[in-house]
């Protein structure tokens, strides 16, 4: 059982609060937060599937940060809200005779603080924007380890599935007798190569060394 958790939770912050810098793809540091880390298509493919874990680590931690930044912005003003709103109908009540209704009470406190509600709006509509922001920032990455999943079997497909014997198993079902004119490991082809037998084994080599 872990005893220390304060240690640990620290050590982990810092060590996700330098992926911002350490963590690259094609040289960019997360950081930056640049579009080009999200597309699978550029750069090198296994440097974007390395790197996914940790930046989904760093971004999940930005996130969480600004959604607690945000809850704690809105409980402060909300705190200062019923403090206010007290402090304006006991001073009410002790100047009338009658006691005051809710619309004087927030007429008397939009009164006498309007410039400190509007500060208090404008941090919470600040803080909301970047919660926000990383909040769909932070799905992008959460897609993009569904795209490299998706775009890695493509890339298996086409490394290890050679064209020839695709086109000779399709011409397999169009003969006069309707069977196989290849073994399962050779493939014959119709004039490419002169009618010469091709091991499996070279047709991935070729197919390969195309990458």
């Amino acid at each position: 059982m872990i005893t220390n958790m304060e240690n640990v939770t620290s050590n982990i912050t810092e060590a996700i609060d330098g992926v911002g810098k350490t963590g690259t793809i094609m040289g960019i540091q997360f950081e930056v937060a640049d579009p080009r880390l999200l597309d699978v298509r550029d750069g090198d493919f296994n440097e974007h599937v390395s790197m996914q874990p940790a930046a989904i680590a760093y971004y999940g931690m930005l996130k969480k940060v600004a959604g607690r930044n945000l809850e704690v912005q809105k409980r402060a003003y909300e705190r200062w809200s019923k403090k206010t709103y007290s402090q304006a109908k006991a001073a009410l009540e002790a100047a009338g005779n009658k006691k005051p209704t809710i619309a004087d009470v927030e007429a008397f406190v939009l009164m006498n603080n309007e410039k400190m509600i509007d500060k208090f709006e404008k941090d919470v509509q600040i803080l909301q924007e970047q919660s926000d922001t990383m909040d769909v920032w932070y799905e992008g990455w959460r897609q993009k380890s569904f795209s490299l999943r998706e775009y890695g079997s493509v890339l298996s497909d086409e490394r290890f599935t050679s064209p020839h014997i695709m086109a000779n198993e399709e011409q397999d079902y169009t003969t006069p007798r309707g069977r196989r004119t290849s073994s399962p490991t050779t493939s014959q082809s119709s004039g490419g190569y002169g009618g010469k037998k091709e091991d499996v084994k070279d047709v991935l080599a070729r197919i390969r060394s195309k990458k």
